[in-house]
Order: C-alpha cells, then sequence, then structure tokens
C-alpha cells in the first residue's frame, strides 16, 4: 500500500516529466486494441492507479476488464466500480509471495543452480483466452522485492553479488514470459523499462540495464522505444535527472521472447 501511495505521489509531482510516457503507454495500448480479432475480454498486469492506462476507452471496447496489481487505491476502486465491467484482482503476478518462507529459498537456490530442472513460479489465477493482454511498465520491477527477501534469506542481509541477482532475476523473468504467452490467445503488449539513465545538468553520466541484460523480442512482432523523465530536477536534486528508456513491444502472444541485449 505504502509504495503505491508514494508512486501516486511522485507521479503528481512529475505529472509534467511523465505526460509524453503516459500518453505514449495510452496510445499503444489503444493500437493493440485495433490488432485485437475478438473483444471478449482484456487483461492488464500492473494496472496501478491507472494513469497510463486508457480505461474507459478498454471497458467499452470489451466485455470484460480484468487489472491486476498488487493493490488498488480508492480512486481506481471507485472508477472500477462505475464501469460496471471492469474487476479488480489484488495480486503477486509472479506467485513468489504465495509460497511459504521454506519454498521461497528452495525457489531462489533453484535459481541460482542453473539447472534445466529448475523450480518455477506458480502466478495467480486470473482467466486465460483473453484477446488482449498488457503487461503495464511492471516486468523490470518484477524482482525487485524477491531480491529483497533473497538477501534476508541466503545473504542474511548481505548483498548479493551482481551474477547472484542477475540469475534470480531472469529466472522471474522468464517465469512471466512463460505466463503471458499461455495468457492470452489474440495481442499482446508488453511496456517496460530497458535502460536507467542518470544525466547531470542534461549530459548522460551512467546508464545501466533495466532489464538484467534482457530485451523484448519476437518473430512478427513491432519494437518500438522513448524516453520517459521519471524523476526530473529537482525530484532527486538540482542537478541530476533520471531518465528511463521504455521499450514496447506489440505481437501474437505465443511469440514473445527475451533475448540477450546489445
Amino acid at each position: 500500500m505504502s509504495e503505491a501511495i508514494a508512486i501516486d505521489a511522485r507521479y503528481k509531482r512529475c505529472r509534467e516529466g511523465w505526460s509524453g510516457h503516459l500518453q505514449n503507454c495510452r496510445s499503444r495500448i489503444l493500437e493493440a486494441v485495433g490488432h485485437c480479432s475478438g473483444r471478449n475480454s482484456v487483461v492488464v498486469l500492473g494496472a496501478g492507479a491507472g494513469h497510463d492506462l486508457p480505461l474507459e476507452q478498454l471497458s467499452a471496447e470489451f466485455r470484460q476488464v480484468v487489472l491486476v496489481d498488487l493493490v488498488f487505491l480508492r480512486p481506481m476502486r471507485k472508477k472500477a466500480e462505475k464501469l460496471g465491467n471492469v474487476r479488480l484482482v489484488e495480486a503477486d503476478v509472479t506467485g513468489f509471495f504465495d509460497l511459504s518462507p521454506d519454498r521461497r529459498k528452495s525457489f531462489l537456490h533453484s535459481a541460482l543452480s542453473g539447472s534445466p530442472q529448475r523450480e518455477m513460479l506458480s502466478p495467480p489465477e486470473i482467466g486465460s483466452g483473453f484477446d488482449l493482454v498488457v503487461s503495464l511498465n511492471l516486468m523490470s520491477q518484477l524482482p525487485v522485492m524477491p531480491l529483497s527477501v533473497a538477501r534476508e534469506l541466503l545473504k542474511e542481509g548481505q548483498e548479493l553479488t551482481s551474477g547472484e541477482e542477475r540469475a534470480i532475476a531472469r529466472h522471474l523473468l522468464d517465469d512471466h514470459a512463460i505466463w503471458l504467452r499461455d495468457l492470452g490467445t489474440g495481442q499482446l503488449l508488453v511496456i517496460c523499462d530497458r535502460w536507467h539513465k542518470t544525466l547531470l545538468e542534461g549530459e548522460q553520466t551512467a546508464k545501466a540495464h533495466a532489464l538484467w541484460d534482457y530485451r523484448l523480442s519476437g518473430q512478427g512482432g513491432v519494437f518500438s522505444e522513448w524516453d520517459w523523465d521519471i524523476a526530473p530536477r529537482p525530484e532527486l536534486d538540482d542537478r541530476h535527472d533520471v531518465q528511463n528508456v521504455v521499450q514496447c513491444w506489440l505481437g501474437r502472444a505465443g511469440d514473445l521472447a527475451l533475448r540477450e541485449d546489445d
């Protein structure tokens, strides 16, 4: 709950810097709707406060709209209730936090082992056969909380090595991609961070991969990118800006792939 409130507060402070990114997200979602042959159901994973979501249009286009996130604040609840055909599902889309502490530890050890017989997570039951599946500004965030748990369970609060973080993160991302492919029979749209950049008075000073060296790909899909001014001055301080490079992939649900980035 506290994280959702903090994100909404940052949106209010950085509304101008976020406007282009939010409009791009809404436009890509409506573009994906145009590629759908059916209009029965759509699911949006990472729906959050809905600032990047053309919810009214989705409600008008589809018989049922399913929104999934860890928590929904009151404004989104009121909006969903008013529209009538919007179902809110509060759930951890990885399934990691539905496991007992012993099972979490087993999963983490499996991720680090590199074994092809790795343990897979069971995401929430939200239905299947969706005409459109949207993973919205979510994928790069999925490993954040499990990695924090991993530090406590495996390292007694000490830092993981970069290799350990990468192995656990990729395990979670691979499982998420499998789930996305299985959820829908039609179109799949994935929007997520690709790079984090730090700028000092407009000049780039640091750049880090946001998806653990993965890039969205897939046969026949359409790939695009744009910049998101996620923390413009003076959000962090008076001299530094943080900018994300956002990647977007639209294609048939079964064609999504995660590839090594260049």
